[in-house]
């Protein structure tokens, strides 16, 4: 979804390029009440012979939104090739671009076509914010972090910006200013459950327990059964030597998490040196008592 602001601006820039359009069937293929039907009068107006230059680029960049939101997204990623063909200064269309390039796993080329939109209007806030979820997962993080940056200067209230600020800021262990991060974050979003449970977990690990067991708490109380939140509970627990609700929270997340969860414990009690079983996902004696050890023994299960 991209910003209320940013639609405006699109919206704005196909209402100006349109205006010296006949209305009927470029008006027609920019009306999105039925997406099959849009692909079709996209279609016929391309097909027409009659537009030109920027009527025509926005005709492919309509037919290609709709062909997105009906799943073809290779078809999309075409029409957007031959929009910026057609006219190379619309910047909504490398930001849908580049949308469709990161939905695809093809990040570098999603980064080039959000920083191509901000070379066309440096004010497009969802372009920042979309480069530096595309840094994030191609581990450029302080990269990610600038383009965080530059997204709150002009949405101070995104708690998006702020909670992907931080996460980036603990992977560069940057520890303070991501449990600053993740505050604005819950500040503009109170009920963010991510930011509390990454909050809880950064202070877990800085030995600010009380803090720590407060925010896992709140995680919880915002995602009630989310595996990550009860995880987190149960290390702070044992931190504190509580271990019996310990236990007993890392078997709630084990239930939540499934086998998946089950594997990640069986691997860390093993480099902990007390689980030597088959990591095989399954909850049994065995993986009980050697997670009943290493909360007595005080080992950190998880890094």
């Amino acid at each position: 979804m991209f910003s209320s602001a940013l639609v405006g601006v699109i919206l704005a820039v196909g209402g100006v390029l349109g205006a010296a359009v006949p209305a009927a069937s470029l008006d027609a293929c920019k009306a999105r009440d039925d997406r099959t039907a849009q692909v079709a009068r996209c279609t016929e107006v391309i097909r027409s012979g009659a537009y030109r230059g920027t009527d025509l680029a926005v005709a492919y960049y309509n037919r290609g939104r709709a062909r997105e939101v009906l799943g073809d997204r290779d078809s999309a990623i075409r029409d957007y090739d031959a929009a910026v063909q057609t006219d190379p200064g619309l910047a909504a269309v490398y930001l849908y671009r580049g949308a469709a390039y990161a939905r695809r796993g093809d990040l570098a080329l999603a980064a080039a076509d959000f920083t191509r939109a901000l070379e066309i209007d440096p004010y497009i806030a969802q372009a920042y914010y979309s480069r530096a979820r595309a840094n994030w997962a191609l581990g450029m993080h302080a990269r990610a972090i600038e383009d965080c940056d530059r997204t709150l200067r002009l949405e101070p209230g995104n708690a998006a910006a702020y909670f992907l600020r931080g996460m980036n800021q603990y992977r560069l262990e940057q520890y303070p200013a991501a449990v600053e991060s993740f505050g604005q974050a819950i500040r503009f979003d109170p009920g963010h459950a991510r930011a509390y449970n990454e909050r809880a977990w950064i202070l877990y690990q800085l030995g600010r327990y009380a803090e720590a067991l407060a925010d896992a708490r709140q995680a919880i109380t915002h995602l009630p059964g989310a595996a990550p939140a009860i995880d987190t509970h149960a290390h702070v627990l044992a931190a504190l030597g509580r271990r019996d609700e310990a236990l007993a929270e890392f078997e709630r997340a084990i239930d939540a998490g499934g086998t998946s969860f089950v594997r990640m414990y069986q691997r860390a009690l093993a480099a902990h040196g007390h689980f030597d079983g088959e990591v095989d996902g399954v909850y049994g004696p065995a993986v009980r008592g050697a997670l009943s050890a290493c909360i007595a023994a005080g080992c950190r299960l998880l890094p």
